[in-house]
C-alpha cells in the first residue's frame, strides 16, 4: 500500500538526508549570489532587482522534508478515504447521493408556507433560523399554539430573570378596553421592565406607551402588579405599576352605598400575601365577603371559609379590611 511504503521512507530518514543534502547546495549558490562570488554568465547581476528575483527563485526550491511527507501522507490518506466511501455507498445506512438537493427542496417548500401563512404575513429573518434551529434540535419551537403566540408577558432585569424570562400575564374578562394585569412582583427601585407577546421581541411595549418604547424604570421598591392596556391594532398602549388588580382580591357586599354588585379591590402589602382596604365607612348591618378576580369561584367569608357566611359589622365606622390569602382570614378593625 502506498501509505505505508511512504510512511516507512520518512520513518527512516534516508529521503531527508538527500532533500537536506539538495537543500544544502541551494543554500550555497544563493550565498554566492549575496557574496558576488558567482562569475561568467552566473555572475550576479548589476540589476538588485535580477538578483532579488534569483534569491526568491532558491527560496522557492527548499524542500521542508516534514512538510513534504506530511502532506505526501496526507494524500495517501486522502485517496484511502475517497475509496473507501466509494465502496460503501451502497449501504443501507450510508447518506443518499440525492440528501442535501432533497433537504433544500424541503426548506424551500417549508419557507414558502411559513412567509405566506397568515394571509401573507411574512416573518423575519431571526423566526426563520430559529424555525430551522428548532426543527434540527427537534425543539417544538413550531408547536406553540396560537394562544401561546397571543399571549402577553413581563420581561425585565427583576427577580434575577436578566430579561430571559416572561411573566404571565392575565387578560381582564370584561368588555372594552383589552387590559391585562401580570401577578404580583417583587420589584426594586432601578429595576427596568417591558411588556412583549409570545415570548418574542417583534411585539413589545416600555413605559412610554410606544412599540419598541423605552424601558418602564420602578421608582421604589415594593410589591407591584404590571397593568397593560393596549388597543386593537397594537400600535399604542398604557404600561403602568399597581397595587391592585382586577385578577386578585376585592371586598364585595352590601356596603358604601352599593348592593353586592361592585368590588373594591384591596392593594397588596409587602409580603406579597396580605391584602388590604383601608378608610372604609360602615355602617351597622352591613355584610361583605373576599373574592378573587371579581367572581365567585373563590370567595371567603367568616371564619376564614372558603365559600363561608357573611361578615355583619357590629357598629358604625371607618374600617381597615384585611386579607390573609395564604390562610383566608378577614380582619376589619376600626
Amino acid at each position: 500500500m502506498k501509505f505505508l511504503a511512504d510512511l516507512e521512507i520518512y520513518v527512516d530518514g534516508k529521503a531527508g538526508i538527500q532533500i537536506q543534502s539538495l537543500n544544502a547546495i541551494v543554500d550555497a549558490i544563493r550565498d554566492s549570489i549575496i557574496n558576488g562570488d558567482l562569475s561568467g554568465d552566473n555572475a550576479a547581476s548589476d540589476s538588485p532587482s535580477e538578483d532579488i528575483k534569483d534569491l526568491q527563485m532558491l527560496d522557492v526550491a527548499r524542500i521542508e522534508d516534514d512538510a513534504y511527507f506530511f502532506n505526501l501522507l496526507h494524500c495517501d490518506l486522502d485517496a484511502i478515504a475517497k475509496d473507501l466511501r466509494e465502496a460503501h455507498k451502497k449501504d443501507t445506512d450510508a447518506a443518499p447521493d440525492d440528501m442535501i438537493a432533497s433537504r433544500f427542496n424541503s426548506i424551500v417548500e417549508d419557507v414558502a408556507s411559513i412567509t405566506n401563512e397568515a394571509g401573507g404575513a411574512k416573518k423575519n429573518l431571526m423566526d426563520l433560523l430559529l424555525y430551522y434551529f428548532s426543527k434540527e434540535i427537534r425543539m417544538p419551537l413550531d408547536k406553540l399554539t396560537s394562544e401561546e403566540k397571543d399571549k402577553w408577558g413581563v420581561v425585565g432585569d427583576f427577580l434575577d430573570s436578566g430579561w430571559s424570562k416572561d411573566y404571565d400575564m392575565n387578560r381582564v374578562p370584561e368588555p372594552g378596553d383589552i387590559i391585562y394585569f401580570s401577578d404580583a412582583l417583587e420589584l426594586k427601585a432601578g429595576q427596568q421592565l417591558k411588556v412583549r407577546q409570545g415570548g418574542g421581541w417583534d411585539v413589545n411595549f416600555g413605559g412610554d406607551g410606544k412599540r419598541d418604547g423605552a424601558n418602564l424604570v420602578v421608582d421604589a421598591d415594593g410589591v407591584y402588579f404590571v397593568k397593560f392596556v393596549v388597543n386593537d391594532a397594537l400600535t399604542e398602549a398604557t404600561l403602568t405599576l399597581e397595587k391592585t388588580s382586577y385578577m386578585e382580591w376585592s371586598v364585595i357586599g352590601a356596603l358604601l352605598d352599593s348592593n353586592w354588585d361592585k368590588d373594591f379591590e384591596m392593594e397588596v402589602q409587602a409580603d406579597g400575601t396580605t391584602y388590604v382596604l383601608a378608610g372604609v365607612d360602615l355602617k351597622a348591618g352591613n355584610e361583605f365577603k373576599v373574592r378573587k378576580a371579581h367572581a365567585w369561584d373563590i370567595n371567603y367569608g367568616a371564619d376564614a371559609a372558603r365559600d363561608g357566611a357573611n361578615l355583619v359589622v357590629a357598629e358604625d365606622g371607618t374600617y381597615t379590611i384585611t386579607f390573609d390569602s395564604t390562610t383566608g382570614a378577614i380582619t376589619f378593625t376600626k
